[in-house]
């Protein structure tokens, strides 16, 4: 016997997406809530990095949340040490964003994510007028993992 289909499918969300929104969210004035936020490694570390530079974030993992206040465009910490894993976003969304902060910022992450290129991105935060240092060996690519913002 033929009979169409009745089902509900959840779609999980997009890593990409959710960190896009994270950051975007710790941007704005106030409170922003994430709906099908996806939960992976990647987007808790970046969650993690936010909490870390003093942003209140909340992340209700059963009901796919997350809700950021935001600071529009100011970073509380004035200094913060934050460990990105392998998350090669958060490494490159963070180097950016950390340069509209006020004090001394170190990004580190996995021995393997020290291995990816990063050099274009710093000399590009260099040209716009950002104080940023690299640890990068002569490949440009993070030798020590880590990013200062002074």
């Amino acid at each position: 016997m033929s009979r169409p289909l009745s089902a509900t499918v959840r779609v999980p969300g997009s890593k990409s997406l959710t960190n896009r929104a994270l950051l975007i969210a710790s941007l704005a004035n106030g409170t922003t809530h994430l709906t099908n936020a996806l939960f992976s490694d990647d987007s808790r570390y970046f969650a993690k990095a936010l909490q870390t530079l003093g942003f209140d974030v909340q992340l209700d993992e059963a009901n796919h949340s997350m809700t950021v206040t935001g600071m529009g465009g100011k970073i509380p910490a004035k200094k913060a040490e934050l460990f990105i894993g392998n998350a090669g976003t958060a490494a490159r969304f963070l180097s950016a964003f950390l340069t509209l902060g006020n004090g001394e910022y170190i990004l580190d992450g996995e021995p393997r994510m020290r291995e990816r290129p990063i050099g274009d991105l710093v000399e590009a935060l260099e040209q716009l007028g950002c104080d940023i240092q690299s640890m990068q060996n002569a490949e440009g690519k993070m030798q020590n993992g880590q990013f200062v913002r002074q």
